[in-house]
């Protein structure tokens, strides 16, 4: 019997199917665009389809794989690149996509991704490496075309936010041959006068337009300068090399400033706090040094010679009546301990006695036990051979003379035979 499958149980399989083929990864599709959604700032969200068919397509987080969603629009002739998989929840195929070519300019886009692998592998994107902007910043410089709007929009700005921070310009051409050269070189000229950061950037255009700030030169100009740059490219949705390597992006050249500079009402406003803070803080040093001064005559009085002399006699007293409350502990427990002792010596005498008494009845009882004139009253005799005395029949022979003591005298005898007996 065939298994029972569930549908996720089916989907779940034919999506291993697609993660497992290696021919349905990496792969090309051509098509015209059916659909075009740019989803917060982060994600595509697009269809392609041709006379028979249509495939649904994803491309998250697209400035990180340099697409730029709008050089796109319906209708558009394209090329995408990326994986297909199966997206179970809406039960299709997907195309996750890695890279978006306009058909008959691959060429264009393919130039960016091999500038962009090229530096990174080379590390000029680590995160490691990248300046900090400094908090409050007297001075920035700007690499930008002198009559571009890009130019009045940040001046305009940082003067909206700190009127004191003071701007150096680099009027750099920003498009078309020699661009980039131009950028290189403002870059290090500002770099070279010490300031606080550095925006390079420029207005909105066409990829071609930008293409200057994808240079290797602009890149390297970035990567080696001492100074912080902020990379302001075009719109929010623009992606230039100069922002991979820059230290900060901005979205935009207006949001440059923004991010640069501190605005001055709220340096106002953090000065006015800490105005506060510091009145604060001075006000508690105050009292503290106040409660150290009376901390300090109360001392100094503790210290006194009168009030020394005072504690001394104090002390004396004291001592004196403990000294007289412990003699007079010890003197009762003299007496106290005299009585005991009496006592114990009392009672141990006693016991000494009785056991001595004890010991002599035992002996006294021993002595009666062991007393030979006791056994010969019950009838026993004591034998003798000469100086020997007998106590076996193995010490005697026939005809020896024997002599038995008696409880009244002693009798003398022959031994006229023997038997061994056994006792006991």
């Amino acid at each position: 019997m065939s298994k029972d499958y569930s549908v996720s149980d089916i989907f779940e399989m034919v999506s291993d199917m697609f993660r497992n083929n290696p021919f349905l990864r990496g792969i090309k599709v051509s098509g015209e665009i059916s659909q075009f959604n740019v989803w917060n700032g982060l994600h595509i969200y697009l269809g392609i389809k041709d006379a028979q068919s249509e495939l649904k397509a994803t491309a998250f987080n697209f400035r990180e794989k340099g697409i730029d969603p709008r050089q796109f629009k319906m209708g558009d002739k394209v090329v995408l690149y990326g994986d297909l998989s199966v997206n179970k929840k809406g039960s299709q195929i997907t195309l996750n996509v890695l890279r978006i070519e306009k058909a008959g300019i691959s060429e264009f886009y393919q130039k960016f991704l091999q500038m962009k692998q090229k530096l990174e592998a080379e590390g000029l994107f680590d995160a490691s490496k990248k300046k900090a902007l400094p908090k409050y910043a007297k001075n920035f410089g700007i690499v930008t075309a002198k009559d571009g709007a890009a130019l009045q929009d940040i001046l305009r700005n940082a003067k909206d936010r700190n009127p004191y921070v003071k701007p150096y310009l680099y009027p750099a051409k920003v498009q078309g041959e020699g661009a980039a050269l131009s950028i290189a070189k403002g870059i290090k000229a500002l770099d070279a006068l010490g300031l606080d950061f550095i925006i390079v950037g420029r207005g909105g255009g066409s990829p071609e337009e930008l293409w200057a700030f994808n240079e290797e030169i602009v890149a390297r100009a970035i990567a080696e300068a001492k100074t912080p740059i902020i990379s302001a490219v075009g719109h929010e949705v623009d992606f230039s090399i100069s922002d991979f390597v820059a230290d900060v992006r901005a979205a935009t050249p207006t949001h440059a400033a923004v991010i640069g500079i501190y605005e001055y009402s709220f340096l106002e406003a953090e000065i006015g706090n800490r105005q506060l803070e510091l009145s604060a803080l001075m006000k508690k040093k105050l009292t503290d040094s106040k409660n150290r001064v009376e901390k300090r005559k109360i001392a100094l009085s503790a210290v006194s010679p009168v009030n020394v002399l005072k504690h001394k006699k104090e002390i004396l007293n004291n001592y004196r009546e403990r000294l007289g409350y412990r003699i007079q502990g010890k003197i009762k427990k003299a007496y106290d301990c005299d009585e005991m002792l009496k006592k114990d010596l009392q009672q141990c005498m006693k016991q000494k006695l009785q056991k001595k008494h004890h010991i002599l009845d035992v002996l006294i009882t021993r002595m009666a036990e062991a007393n030979p004139v006791k056994k010969l009253k019950s009838g026993y005799a004591r034998i003798s051979k000469g100086d020997d005395k007998v106590v076996s029949i193995n010490q005697v022979e026939k005809d020896d003379k024997l002599i038995l003591d008696l409880l009244d005298g002693s009798i003398e005898t022959l031994v006229i035979g023997k038997e061994e007996k056994t006792y006991g």
